[in-house]
C-alpha cells in the first residue's frame, strides 16, 4: 500500500520564493526511492516536509503511521495531515496532527484518549479532517513514524556524549529507559561503528559521524527512512555497509544522494523535481534508467519546441508580407499573428540542468623564506588506546617537504584522525610539522565549521579579503558571482545556507585569500556533481602543495594524484602500535 503521499502540495520559504506548486506523488510501502533535482528544486524540502519539520503552505502530506494494537504492530490508517487545520481549538493541539476513524462510542467533539497511543490526556473529534467519517486528532510526535538521517552533526550534539544523543531521539515520555544500552548496542551494530557510550560526539571523525546520524535516525524504529546525502564523509567500506543496509531493509526509505553508483544499487522508484515547473514527477525503475528517461524526454520537449518556434516564426513572417498588402490582407495578417501567438502558448517550459560552475584559478601566495612551503616530520593519529591525538614518526621515516606543485593525499579508514589532523596543520599547531616564514594555508574544511554560522555571507567574504591586497566591493561581488552567490544571498546567515552552498561560499573564500598551501578535507562532499570537474581543474592548476583527504577516486584521478603522493596514517598506527608493545 502507500505508506506517503503529497495532494496539492505547495510550499515556499518564508520571503522567499515557491520551491513547490501543487505538487502530486506517493510512496509505496517498502520501495527505496531516489530524489532528483536541480540545486534548489526543494530536494531537502521534500525530506523535511515528510519528517514534520516543514509544514506546506498549501495541500496535505500524508503518513500511514504504525501504531500498537494489542501489544503487536499492525498498520493503521492514519494520516498526517501537516499544515492543514484540523486540530480543535480547544485541545492544545498546534498545527498538523494525526488523524483516525471515530470508534463506536466515541461522540464527535469529545475529548477522547486511544489507549495504545501514548499521549497525555486526551484527544478531539474533528468532522472536517479531510477523512470520510468523523475522526478523531492528536499531534505528531517527532521520529514516531520517519526519521531523517542529517547531513551533518548538529551543533547542540556535539558536546554530548553517545547514549546522550541517542536519548535524545526520543520524544519526552517515550524514552526506551533501561532498553536504551541495548537499542544503542543494536544500531551501531547495524552501521558498523564502535562507539563506547561516554565517549564526546565531536571527538569523532566525519566519517564516524556520518555513521552516528545514520544509527540515530534508526534507533525509533522508524517505517520510513529519510536519507539527505547520507555517503557524505563514508570511507568505501562505511558507503558498502550502508548500501547493504539499504537494500536489505523492509523499511521505506528515500535517498538524496549525488553518488549515482550507490543510488543505483537499490532504487526503484524516482521522484524527479523540476526547479522551473516546482513540479514533481514519479518514475519507475533504477536510477540510471530514469536518468536517461529524463534526458529523452528532455531532448524531445526541446525539439517540439524548435518544430513551434520555426511554424511560429514562418507565420509572423508571412503576416509581415500580407500586412502591407492592404485590404482583407490585413485581416488574413492577423489571424496569422493569432496563430504564431497560439503556437507559442503551446510551448513547453523545457527542464534546465543546474549551472555548472564556470572554470576558475585559486591564485598563489608565495612565502618570503626560499625552500618547502611546509615539511612534514611526524603525522597525529588518533590513539587506539586513549583515543587522544598523538604525533607519530611518517611511515617511510623520512620527513616530507612540500614544494610548489607537490599534492599529498592523505588516506587511513574512519576514525584514524585525518580530519584532525588537517585541523591542527592548518591551525599551526600540529606537532612535527613547520611552515615556511610568510606562507598562508587556505583551508576547507569538510562540515563548514571554520565559518561563524551566524555571520552573513558578505561579512565571511570580506574577513577572507582582508589582509591579501586592496579588494572592493565590486571585486568581491565578482568573484562571488563566480560560485553563483549573487543578490539576496550575501545577506543570508551562513547556518541557512543548504550544504551545496556553504561548500560554494568555502571555494570563493579560498580564491580570495589566495592562500601559499591548500588544505582539503574532503572537497566533493557537498558539491554538485556538474561543479567538480571545474573544482579539480582550479586544484590541479593551483600552483603551491596541496595537502588533502578524499574518497572520490574518479576526482582524485582527474586531479592526477598517484601512489606515490600518499601518506597513510593507517600504516603509521600500525607502526606506533607494534612499537608500543
Amino acid at each position: 500500500g502507500v505508506v506517503a503521499s503529497f495532494k496539492n502540495v505547495s510550499f515556499a520559504y518564508s520571503g522567499g520564493k515557491e520551491i513547490l506548486e501543487d505538487v502530486n506523488f506517493s510512496v509505496r510501502d517498502g520501495s527505496k526511492v531516489t530524489i532528483m533535482g536541480q540545486n534548489g528544486a526543494g530536494k531537502s524540502s521534500i525530506i523535511k516536509l515528510l519528517a514534520g519539520n516543514l509544514h506546506p503552505d498549501g495541500g496535505v502530506v500524508n503518513i500511514k503511521i504504525r501504531q500498537m494494537r494489542n501489544g503487536n504492530n499492525s498498520d493503521s490508517e492514519f494520516c498526517v495531515l501537516l499544515g492543514s487545520t484540523v486540530a480543535w481549538a480547544s485541545s492544545g493541539l498546534k498545527g498538523g496532527c494525526v488523524a483516525r476513524a471515530l470508534q463506536l462510542g466515541e461522540t464527535p467533539g469529545e475529548t477522547v484518549a486511544w489507549p495504545s497511543s501514548g499521549l497525555k490526556g486526551g484527544c478531539v473529534a474533528w468532522p472536517s479532517s479531510g477523512l470520510k467519517g468523523e475522526c478523531v486528532a492528536r499531534a505528531l510526535q517527532p521520529g514516531e513514524t520517519v526519521a531523517v538521517a542529517k547531513q551533518t552533526m548538529p551543533l547542540e550534539c556535539r558536546d554530548m556524549t553517545v547514549e546522550q544523543y541517542f536519548a535524545s531521539q526520543f520524544r519526552d515520555g517515550d524514552s526506551p529507559g533501561v532498553r536504551l544500552p541495548s537499542l544503542i548496542a543494536g544500531v551501531l551494530r547495524d552501521v558498523d561503528l564502535v562507539a563506547p557510550s561516554h565517549r564526546v560526539i565531536k571527538s569523532f571523525s566525519g566519517g564516524q559521524q556520518a555513521r552516528l546520524l545514520l544509527a540515530a535516525a534508526l534507533i525509533t524504529d522508524p517505517t520510513v527512512l529519510l536519507l539527505d546525502e547520507p555517503t557524505n564523509n563514508l570511507d568505501r567500506d562505511g558507503i558498502e555497509s550502508l548500501r547493504w543496509l539499504i537494500m536489505s531493509t523492509e523499511k521505506t526509505c528515500l535517498v538524496i544522494s549525488h553518488d549515482e553508483d550507490f543510488l543505483n544499487s537499490f532504487t526503484d522508484s524516482v521522484l524527479y523535481l523540476d526547479i522551473f515547473s516546482k513540479a514533481v514527477e514519479a518514475y519507475n525503475g533504477d536510477y540510471l534508467f530514469v536518468k536517461k528517461e529524463i534526458e529523452k524526454r528532455m531532448q524531445r520537449e526541446n525539439a517540439a519546441n524548435m518544430r513551434l518556434k520555426k511554424a511560429a516564426q514562418a507565420k509572423k513572417d508571412q503576416a509581415g508580407v500580407f500586412a502591407h498588402k492592404g485590404g482583407g490582407m490585413r485581416k488574413q495578417a492577423k489571424k496569422m499573428r493569432e496563430a504564431a501567438d497560439g503556437m507559442m502558448d503551446q510551448l513547453v517550459d523545457v527542464r534546465k540542468e543546474d549551472e555548472a560552475l564556470r572554470r576558475f584559478s585559486l591564485p598563489f601566495t608565495p612565502a618570503r623564506a626560499k625552500g618547502p612551503l611546509m615539511t612534514i616530520d611526524k603525522v597525529s593519529i588518533r590513539s587506539p588506546h586513549t583515543g587522544d591525538m598523538v604525533a607519530v614518526k611518517l611511515p617511510s621515516g623520512r620527513a616530507v617537504p612540500l614544494h610548489k606543485g607537490d599534492r599529498l593525499h592523505v588516506v587511513g579508514p574512519n576514525g584514524i584522525g585525518k580530519t584532525t589532523f588537517l585541523e591542527l596543520v592548518a591551525k599551526g599547531e600540529a606537532e612535527g610539522v613547520a611552515v615556511a616564514e610568510g606562507a598562508k594555508i587556505g583551508y576547507y574544511r569538510q562540515d563548514f565549521h571554520n565559518f561563524d554560522f551566524s555571520a552573513t555571507v558578505w561579512a565571511c567574504l570580506q574577513n577572507a579579503a582582508k589582509g591579501v591586497r586592496v579588494v572592493n566591493e565590486q571585486e568581491i561581488r565578482k568573484t562571488a558571482a563566480l560560485f553563483m552567490l549573487r543578490g539576496p544571498m550575501f545577506f543570508q546567515q551562513v547556518g541557512t545556507l543548504s550544504e551545496g552552498q556553504k561548500a560554494l561560499l568555502s571555494l570563493c573564500c579560498l580564491m580570495l585569500e589566495q592562500p601559499s598551501v591548500l588544505i582539503l578535507d574532503e572537497p566533493t562532499n557537498h558539491v554538485n556533481f556538474r561543479h567538480l570537474p571545474s573544482v579539480a581543474d582550479a586544484v590541479k592548476r593551483f600552483e603551491g602543495p596541496v595537502i588533502l583527504v578524499s574518497h572520490n577516486e574518479h576526482w582524485m584521478a582527474e586531479i592526477a594524484i598517484d601512489h606515490n603522493d600518499t601518506l597513510d596514517m593507517g600504516q603509521a598506527r600500525a607502526q606506533f602500535t607494534k612499537a608500543a608493545c
